[in-house]
């Protein structure tokens, strides 16, 4: 009995080692415990555990100027028009720049109370100072419809430089949106009446350089700031979203948009 129970034991210890050799997880069991093995190591060795990252999502809404077909509610190419936008005061708004023929043109630059241009935009060059800030000539509060006026000077008529209460207006009561005209970038005011008018991200001078063109816009505005004689005030609009009043050094060369006020009926 005891020789056959040993022969017994013997027959299953030899079947129990051709089955693991047969067995095609015997390896992948080792290669499991090995993996596992290698995490556990990583995790006590710092040096071989890469370090959390905390890498920013890409946003889903993009700040790029978006292309558009139409930016002002022009009739026809013979600029400039006249845009009633729907506005309260009754302003009528110009579809361009003075010195530009199409709406996304950037037109020309002026100092403050200047109706001409000049390569160097500098106090030493500004007629209406001594060669600094403080020695600038008071032209008044408001400079529309006055000699001073490059809007009247420059186009003639009913023309006029926007007061900076007109700006105001305009940026309130419009709806603005950051857009591109051929290759041109700016905001574009849509009015109460759905019409619009296209303002471009012209820039400014001053010296012999040129600033912030493609990415801001500076429009001069009739009014002086009566704190400071050399300011005065202007539309600020930027790829930001902003559009509002700001004021700098009036030798600044900055763009023009023109206006025509409605009529004001006298009282008899």
């Amino acid at each position: 009995m005891k020789r056959i129970w040993m022969i017994c034991m013997l027959t299953f210890l030899v079947g129990v080692s051709f089955a693991q050799k047969a067995n095609p997880s015997g390896s992948n069991n080792k290669t499991t415990q090995n993996s596992v093995k290698s995490k556990k190591e990583g995790q006590d060795n710092p040096k071989t555990t890469a370090p959390k990252q905390n890498t920013p999502k890409e946003s889903t809404t993009t700040v790029e100027p978006k292309p558009t077909a139409n930016a002002s509610s022009c009739p026809d190419n013979h600029h400039p028009h006249l845009i009633d936008l729907g506005l309260p005061s009754g302003t009528k708004w110009a579809c361009c720049n003075v010195g530009a023929s199409t709406p996304e043109g950037y037109g020309d630059y002026y100092s403050w109370g200047e109706t001409s241009t000049r390569s160097n935009y500098s106090w030493k060059t500004y007629n209406h100072c001594k060669g600094s800030a403080n020695t600038c000539t008071k032209l008044g509060s408001d400079i529309t419809g006055t000699n001073y006026d490059v809007a009247r000077k420059k186009w003639g008529g009913s023309w006029k430089m926007p007061t900076i209460k007109q700006f105001l207006e305009l940026s309130k009561r419009c709806r603005h949106t950051l857009v591109t005209v051929n290759g041109v970038n700016g905001r574009k005011f849509t009015g109460p009446n759905g019409k619009s008018i296209f303002l471009p991200f012209a820039g400014s001078k001053f010296g012999t350089e040129s600033g912030n063109v493609g990415n801001n816009g500076y429009y001069w505005s009739s009014n002086s700031n009566l704190r400071n004689v050399g300011e005065a005030y202007y539309l600020f609009v930027t790829t930001s979203g902003y559009a509002g009043r700001s004021y700098y050094y009036r030798y600044y060369g900055h763009s023009i948009r023109p206006v025509q006020r409605p009529a004001i009926n006298k009282k008899k």
